[in-house]
């Protein structure tokens, strides 16, 4: 999955090598007269962490002092 940092004309763009390097982007796409420039969306896993958790993570930190 993509974000769309910018669209931009063809007309005004040199290289898309420059592009990338200038938005720090991962893609750019050509569509007609239009430069898409996109960046990667990682997409993470995770889980909640309750507050009953907390107390466990905290108590684990003191035996390791």
């Amino acid at each position: 999955m993509y974000i769309i940092l910018a669209k931009i004309s063809v007309s005004s763009v040199d290289k898309t090598a420059n592009l990338k390097k200038k938005y720090k982007a991962d893609l750019v796409l050509k569509n007609k007269n239009s430069f898409y420039v996109l960046e990667e969306i990682i997409d993470a896993e995770f889980e909640e962490i309750n507050e009953g958790d907390n107390e466990e993570i905290n108590e684990g930190d003191k035996n390791n002092e």
